[in-house]
Formats: structure tokens, sequence, C-alpha cells
């Protein structure tokens, strides 16, 4: 973990203790202890790693070994970061926003309320573990994702190796169409795609709540075989279903933000 001095009253700190460091004594500047670039009181936060003693003995010559534990951390907070942009429920949404700021999250549930509890003063236990559970789900649906897109470029692969060449079926070459799973479709421009119509359609007939996460995969691909668009991320995309649940009066979120359902009432 990088550790600063403060430029005020020159004290070492780690990095999680700038924050609080920041209420006795009203500094703007901290300079980094390994590399001494001055970050301000807003910036040092983007300040997660620097040089080691080694790179700074070997110089041009030094190279850098995989350390397996700052990967798996890496992976963590990119996980963090998903949980942010799939929760709803405002104070887990807040509590995951805050936590985001440290780079030395704990992966482990128990070292996770206390890490929660020391460094963000919160002291709800269900709602960090509701947090924590965020993360998670996050998780898994990565490694869902992961594993689809394995299948996918090894159904690929097994296709070019069956012939090398071009498949065409009543003169149209599909290898040159964009891949929607197992079907191969061209791009439709002048495709209308109203994702309030969709999810009232999904969500509609269902007697128990829906899970997030899903909600979202059967949008995003039921937006791409409608309109063939394969350009756009599915971030993009999720932000747009994000937006238009805002703004649907008929749709409730249910417990910790994993599930979704169609209320009675309301406007549309």
């Amino acid at each position: 973990m990088v550790s600063f001095v403060c430029g005020r009253c020159s004290e070492v700190l780690k990095k999680t203790q700038v924050a609080r460091h920041l209420y006795k004594c009203n500094s703007n500047a901290f300079a980094c202890l390994d590399c001494n670039i001055d970050f301000s009181k807003a910036s040092y936060v983007g300040h997660t790693k620097c040089i080691t003693e080694a790179q700074k003995y070997h110089g041009a010559t030094y190279q850098d070994k995989v350390n397996k534990g700052e990967v798996k951390q890496a992976q963590w907070v990119e996980l963090l970061e998903e949980a942010i942009l799939y929760t709803k429920e405002v104070n887990v949404h807040h509590l995951l926003k805050s936590i985001s700021k440290f780079d030395n999250v704990p992966r482990k549930k128990d070292k996770f309320i206390n890490f929660c509890s020391q460094s963000i003063r919160c002291h709800n236990k269900a709602l960090m573990e509701a947090a924590f559970d965020a993360i998670k789900a996050a998780e898994d649906h990565a490694k869902a994702q992961q594993a689809a897109i394995e299948k996918s470029n090894k159904e690929e692969e097994e296709k070019k190796n069956n012939n090398g060449k071009d498949v065409e079926l009543n003169g149209l070459n599909l290898d040159a169409l964009k891949l929607n799973g197992d079907e191969k479709k061209p791009v439709n421009p002048n495709a209308i795609f109203e994702f309030a119509e969709q999810i009232q359609n999904i969500l509609s007939g269902k007697t128990q709540p829906t899970n997030y996460y899903e909600l979202c995969e059967d949008l995003v691909k039921l937006y791409r075989d409608a309109t063939g668009d394969f350009d756009t991320g599915d971030v993009k995309i999720v932000h747009n279903i994000v937006d238009t649940l805002e703004e649907m009066r008929r749709v409730t979120f249910v417990g910790d933000t994993s599930y979704i359902r169609r209320t009675s009432g309301g406007k549309k």
C-alpha cells in the first residue's frame, strides 16, 4: 500500500489514514513517499500503486514479476465497480461508493465487514452483508459471462477447423455476418427497440421476483436480436436499461436489489 507525507505537518500516513488525518490537519498537499509526486486531497485516492525498492535499484533492467495476489485484488476492485453499476438500493449503493475509494478491500466476508466498520465507520451489519453479497453477485455474473465467451470461442474455433472456407446458404455468406449466439443475422439499422415495453413483457405474468442480472442479460440479447447491433458495448446497453427502470413506476426492486418485480398500480 502506498504511503504519503502531509505537506503541512510532515506526518507520514498510510493511504487509509489520509481521510481521517484531514479532519485534524486541513492540508491540501500529500507527497507519495516512494515516487515523491504531489497529490491534492482529492487526487491522492487515485494513486493506488507505486514503484518498489527493486524498481528503484534495478532501473531500466527491472523485470516486473506477476503478483497473483495483486491480480486477484485488482479483479475484486473491478467487481466492486460493476456492483455499483448494477445496485439500485440507495444505502447499499452509497456504501459501495464509499468502499470504492480504497484499494485494499478484503475479499473474505468476515474481513470485509470488519474493514467497513473500521475504515468506513459503518455499523449496520445487514447493510455491510448486502454490499458484500452485491459484489459476489457481480462476481458470479462475470464468471457466467466468461464461460459463455469461452464456449462461443470454442465453437467458433471448431467451425474453422471443420473447413477453412466460408459457409454459404442460399447464396448468403454467413461468415460475413455478425454473430448472435449460434444464429447469424444481418444488421437492421432501422429497427426500433422499446426497453420499457420489453421489460413489461418479461415481468408480466411472473408471480415471483425476477433476478436483476438475468433481466439485463435477457434484454441485451433481445436488443441485439432485434437490431443486429453488435458494436454497442454491454455497459452502454445496461445504462439504457437502468435509465428506463428509473422512469418506470410499475417496477419495484425487492430486498437487496438483486431482484425486481412488476407492481400493479401507478403509471408505466
